[in-house]
């Protein structure tokens, strides 16, 4: 496998590194020149807080006005108790892992494939997230009774049952075609 200028691919960004990094290992190919992880990069750009706030980046005093209160929010997190800060990550994880798995199902229903392969693990993962919210002591703190796990599968069927409500009558009144 040949050597990659690590410079240039820097300068194009973590999503080009990571794509640049995958192509070459999976094929051995000849290296990617500086024109095409300009490509790649403009492919995966991303935008930066400072384009949401509206501001530009010239100079190093606007820089540092941007990136002051990310640093500060970061060190901020040193000083909390890095157990809730993970609890809250790890079921923030689940949650988003959630979001997407109906998104796909959404996606599949709307072009007429079989969208039970995710709407099954969807489901399931409903109930996992509900479940947690009855069972941790973050949010309702009923612990590991019955009681926890049987609200959390109540929450989740009706959670599921509202979306593909939504899903078929949606699909009735024509909204949903492609």
């Amino acid at each position: 496998m040949k050597m990659i200028d690590i410079k240039k691919v820097f300068r194009c960004g973590v999503v080009a590194m990571a794509t640049l990094a995958t192509a070459c290992v999976v094929e051995e190919t000849t290296p990617i020149t500086g024109s095409e992880l300009g490509a790649l990069q403009k492919v995966y750009e991303v935008e930066s807080v400072a384009d949401m706030l509206h501001i530009e980046q010239r100079t190093h005093w606007k820089r540092l006005v941007i990136c002051a209160p990310l640093f500060a929010a970061g060190i901020a997190l040193t000083f909390i108790n890095f157990d809730v800060v993970w609890r809250y990550f790890a079921w923030t994880n689940q949650a988003l892992a959630t979001v997407v798995l109906w998104c796909i199902v959404v996606y599949l229903f709307r072009h007429k494939c079989n969208y039970y392969v995710a709407l099954l693990p969807a489901i399931f993962m409903t109930y996992i997230c509900s479940s947690f919210v009855f069972v941790s002591n973050q949010f309702v703190g009923l612990g590991a009774t019955p009681m926890a796990y049987i609200g959390g599968a109540i929450l989740a069927l009706a959670l599921s049952a509202i979306m593909c409500y939504k899903l078929y009558s949606d699909r009735k009144k024509g909204l949903l075609n492609n």
